[in-house]
């Protein structure tokens, strides 16, 4: 998808996902790019949801 996009050249990681090492450096690997991981990036959609729902009430 991210070639498909264009995308840059550097990217950020963010779920839950993003807290395995083994599969940031697979894609990494894949993508020829560094991927950053923020430490709480598991909290990226939580976080989203919950303000998304504050607007809505």
């Amino acid at each position: 998808m991210v070639h498909r996009i264009k995308g840059e050249p550097e990217f950020i990681m963010t779920g839950g996902v993003a807290q395995n090492a083994g599969v940031v450096q697979c894609l990494e690997q894949a993508l020829n790019a560094k991927i950053y991981v923020d430490d709480s990036a598991q909290l990226c959609g939580a976080i989203g949801a919950a303000l998304i729902g504050l607007e809505e009430i």
